[in-house]
Protein backbone atom coordinates (compact mmCIF):
# COMPACT_ATOMS: atom_id res chain seq x y z
CA UNK A 1 0.00 0.00 0.00
CA UNK A 2 2.82 2.37 0.91
CA UNK A 3 4.70 1.74 -2.04
CA UNK A 4 1.77 1.89 -4.39
CA UNK A 5 1.41 5.56 -2.82
CA UNK A 6 5.63 5.89 -3.15
CA UNK A 7 6.28 4.19 -6.76
CA UNK A 8 2.99 4.78 -8.83
CA UNK A 9 0.89 7.20 -6.94
CA UNK A 10 -2.44 7.93 -5.30
CA UNK A 11 -4.39 6.30 -7.18
CA UNK A 12 -2.38 2.83 -6.92
CA UNK A 13 -2.08 3.75 -3.56
CA UNK A 14 -5.40 4.02 -3.09
CA UNK A 15 -6.58 0.54 -4.51
CA UNK A 16 -4.24 -1.61 -2.68
CA UNK A 17 -5.39 0.46 0.27
CA UNK A 18 -8.68 -0.72 -0.81
CA UNK A 19 -7.71 -4.37 -1.72
CA UNK A 20 -6.28 -4.58 1.82
CA UNK A 21 -8.89 -3.23 3.41
CA UNK A 22 -10.96 -5.95 1.80
CA UNK A 23 -8.53 -8.87 2.25
CA UNK A 24 -8.80 -8.10 5.91
CA UNK A 25 -12.99 -7.98 6.02
CA UNK A 26 -12.70 -11.54 4.30
CA UNK A 27 -10.49 -13.26 6.89
CA UNK A 28 -12.54 -11.73 9.96
CA UNK A 29 -15.21 -13.17 8.74
CA UNK A 30 -14.15 -16.25 7.36
CA UNK A 31 -12.21 -17.49 10.37
CA UNK A 32 -13.44 -19.33 12.96
CA UNK A 33 -13.10 -20.02 16.75
CA UNK A 34 -15.09 -23.04 18.16
CA UNK A 35 -13.15 -23.25 20.53
CA UNK A 36 -13.98 -22.92 24.57
CA UNK A 37 -12.90 -20.20 27.01
CA UNK A 38 -11.07 -22.05 29.70
CA UNK A 39 -11.64 -19.86 33.27
CA UNK A 40 -8.92 -20.88 36.04
CA UNK A 41 -10.20 -21.65 39.27
CA UNK A 42 -8.52 -19.42 42.00
CA UNK A 43 -7.12 -21.03 45.12
CA UNK A 44 -7.92 -21.77 48.56
CA UNK A 45 -6.42 -18.16 49.90
CA UNK A 46 -7.72 -16.21 47.03
CA UNK A 47 -10.64 -14.06 48.21
CA UNK A 48 -13.53 -13.52 45.82
CA UNK A 49 -16.02 -10.87 44.97
CA UNK A 50 -16.91 -8.62 42.82
CA UNK A 51 -16.62 -5.31 41.83
CA UNK A 52 -19.16 -2.55 40.96
CA UNK A 53 -18.50 0.75 39.11
CA UNK A 54 -21.82 2.47 40.72
CA UNK A 55 -22.53 5.47 37.91
CA UNK A 56 -26.14 5.66 39.98
CA UNK A 57 -26.83 5.19 43.67
CA UNK A 58 -28.14 1.65 44.93
CA UNK A 59 -31.08 2.69 46.46
CA UNK A 60 -33.27 -0.54 46.37
CA UNK A 61 -32.28 -3.50 48.96
CA UNK A 62 -33.49 -5.91 46.06
CA UNK A 63 -30.63 -4.26 43.60
CA UNK A 64 -28.47 -4.21 46.90
CA UNK A 65 -29.01 -8.49 47.12
CA UNK A 66 -28.60 -9.08 43.13
CA UNK A 67 -25.06 -7.23 43.41
CA UNK A 68 -24.18 -9.53 46.52
CA UNK A 69 -25.73 -12.41 44.13
CA UNK A 70 -23.53 -11.73 41.49
CA UNK A 71 -20.63 -12.49 43.83
CA UNK A 72 -18.94 -15.91 43.77
CA UNK A 73 -21.81 -17.71 44.97
CA UNK A 74 -19.85 -21.05 45.10
CA UNK A 75 -17.65 -20.01 47.45
CA UNK A 76 -19.67 -18.70 50.14
CA UNK A 77 -17.57 -20.11 53.31
CA UNK A 78 -14.63 -18.14 52.28
CA UNK A 79 -15.34 -15.30 54.59
CA UNK A 80 -15.09 -12.29 51.56
CA UNK A 81 -15.65 -8.80 52.36
CA UNK A 82 -18.11 -8.39 50.08
CA UNK A 83 -18.74 -5.84 46.50
CA UNK A 84 -16.37 -3.38 46.54
CA UNK A 85 -18.01 -0.33 45.00
CA UNK A 86 -16.06 1.95 43.45
CA UNK A 87 -18.01 5.55 42.12
CA UNK A 88 -15.54 7.29 39.53
CA UNK A 89 -16.18 11.03 39.77
CA UNK A 90 -17.31 12.09 36.68
CA UNK A 91 -16.68 15.99 35.97
CA UNK A 92 -17.61 18.11 33.07
CA UNK A 93 -14.59 19.02 30.42
CA UNK A 94 -13.95 22.46 31.78
CA UNK A 95 -13.81 21.43 35.53
CA UNK A 96 -10.93 18.89 34.46
CA UNK A 97 -8.93 21.65 32.74
CA UNK A 98 -9.13 23.80 35.43
CA UNK A 99 -8.86 21.26 38.33
CA UNK A 100 -12.00 21.76 39.75
CA UNK A 101 -13.06 17.86 40.68
CA UNK A 102 -14.32 19.08 44.67
CA UNK A 103 -18.30 19.15 42.88
CA UNK A 104 -17.91 15.88 41.29
CA UNK A 105 -15.78 13.88 43.85
CA UNK A 106 -18.67 15.20 46.69
CA UNK A 107 -21.42 14.07 44.08
CA UNK A 108 -19.63 10.47 44.03
CA UNK A 109 -19.01 10.40 47.86
CA UNK A 110 -22.65 11.10 48.13
CA UNK A 111 -23.73 9.02 45.96
CA UNK A 112 -21.23 6.23 47.08
CA UNK A 113 -22.61 6.26 50.93
CA UNK A 114 -26.04 5.84 49.79
CA UNK A 115 -25.21 2.93 48.11
CA UNK A 116 -23.42 1.70 51.04
CA UNK A 117 -26.42 2.41 53.76
CA UNK A 118 -28.25 0.98 51.53
CA UNK A 119 -26.27 -2.61 51.10
CA UNK A 120 -25.38 -2.25 54.91
CA UNK A 121 -29.83 -2.71 55.50
CA UNK A 122 -29.37 -5.22 53.54
CA UNK A 123 -27.53 -7.14 55.76
CA UNK A 124 -24.71 -6.61 52.73
CA UNK A 125 -21.13 -6.45 53.82
CA UNK A 126 -19.18 -3.61 51.25
CA UNK A 127 -16.29 -1.84 50.93
CA UNK A 128 -16.71 1.40 48.65
CA UNK A 129 -14.03 4.09 47.11
CA UNK A 130 -14.55 7.52 45.15
CA UNK A 131 -11.96 7.34 42.26
CA UNK A 132 -11.40 9.88 39.45
CA UNK A 133 -13.34 8.97 36.20
CA UNK A 134 -10.17 7.96 34.79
Amino acid sequence: MFAGFALFGVEVGVAMAGLTLAAIVVAAALDKNDGTIEIATPGPGVPSGVLVVTLAAIEKPRVAGVVAAIGDPSRPQSGDRGPLLVAPARSRLLDRWTGDLDRARFESQRLLTVSLATMAAAGIRAEGRVRDGE
